[in-house]
């Protein structure tokens, strides 16, 4: 793909608009079946291990792939919809998304990365940094689609390019994945998870050039200053530490004014 030019879309001009979405469908994606024990699901990646799946010798954990639950809705018969995919480590991006489809008219899905200290297996303190890399070694690519009098329009932000180097210090990171370390390591395990994610994301480019627009990357540019204090309804939460539900609630609130 050439190198696309920036389109910047302002928060304020998104809160100006008209349009209206019926319904949010807020999907914060760790990866398995985590409230009720760690258990294998359609979203659990390649070779992670999960209870129900757990690595051994010869089935060194899920045997499959993660599925892409944003893609296909853009192709279901929908007259109008947005669809996006989010990051809390890309706090401007996570919060333009949101409000653009609160915003747009239709109905709206966002699937988000959420990081699980307990079912992933790493510090509450590694939380930012596993989230990040997860971004920036192309294994969670930030996208949106609009879909338009049943028309699919693909854009993107970032992470469409495979970092290998940070591809494998993002899979060392969580101890779901450590059995492909120790005792031995797995490369034959290691390049089929990196070499399936670029296939997913070539899949992507793909869609983006016979269905995108110019210019495909979006910026949100948010002016965090001008925003409204949000306080929640019902201060805390009983969740663990690093779970994507409270991540989305401390995210999007802001500090209250004294």
């Amino acid at each position: 793909m050439s190198k696309p030019e920036r389109k910047t879309i302002n928060f304020e001009d998104i809160l100006a608009r008209d349009g209206k979405s019926n319904v949010l469908f807020f999907n914060y994606d760790n990866e398995a079946f985590m409230n009720t024990g760690i258990q294998e699901s359609g979203a659990t990646p390649p070779f992670a291990s999960t209870t129900t799946g757990p690595a051994g010798e010869k089935i060194p954990g899920k045997i499959g792939v993660k599925q892409d639950l944003v893609t296909p809705f853009a192709f279901y018969g929908t007259k109008a919809l947005f669809l996006a995919t989010t990051n809390p480590a890309y706090p401007n991006d996570f919060m333009g998304k949101v409000a653009d489809a609160l915003k747009s008219n239709g109905s709206a899905f966002i699937q988000a990365y959420s990081s699980c200290m307990r079912g992933w297996r790493h510090s509450a303190a590694d939380a930012l940094k596993i989230s990040k890399l997860a971004t920036d070694c192309g294994y969670w690519p930030l996208y949106t689609i609009r879909v338009k009098d049943g028309m699919p329009t693909f854009s993107y932000y970032r992470g469409l390019d495979i970092d290998k180097d940070k591809f494998v210090e993002y899979i060392k990171s969580m101890g779901k994945f450590k059995h492909l370390f120790k005792p031995q390591f797995r490369e034959k395990e290691l390049d089929q998870i990196i070499y399936m994610t670029e296939q997913r994301n070539n899949k992507l480019k793909g869609l983006i050039e016979q269905f995108g627009e110019e210019p495909p990357v979006e910026l949100y540019r948010v002016n965090r200053k001008k925003l409204e204090p949000q306080r929640h309804l019902q201060r805390g939460h009983g969740l663990c530490p690093g779970c994507g539900a409270g991540w989305y609630l401390i995210n999007w609130q802001q500090p209250q004014r004294q």
